[in-house]
């Protein structure tokens, strides 16, 4: 099984030219893999998810989110 992990780095700064998720999000599904891992626990980036409401997975794929943060020791509510 093949997974892919889509982050914005590890770097302890501002992150104010991440990419958004919107802009490469079908670049990421291009790639052939069973699970896309998704950064979802930095602060800048929890708004992600909205993405989904829009964008299908593709059939048989799946979804792992991101929910641990290397900044900080707190667990994000789902």
């Amino acid at each position: 099984m093949v997974r892919i992990h889509v982050c914005w780095g590890s770097y302890h700064g501002p992150h104010k030219f991440d990419i958004p998720l919107k802009d490469i999000v079908d670049l990421i599904l291009k790639v052939k893999a069973q699970a896309y891992s998704i950064e979802a626990s930095n602060s800048c980036h929890e708004h992600e998810w909205r993405v989904w409401e829009e964008v299908k997975l593709p059939e048989g794929k799946g979804l792992i989110p991101g929910v641990v943060d290397h900044c900080n020791d707190f667990l994000r509510a789902p």
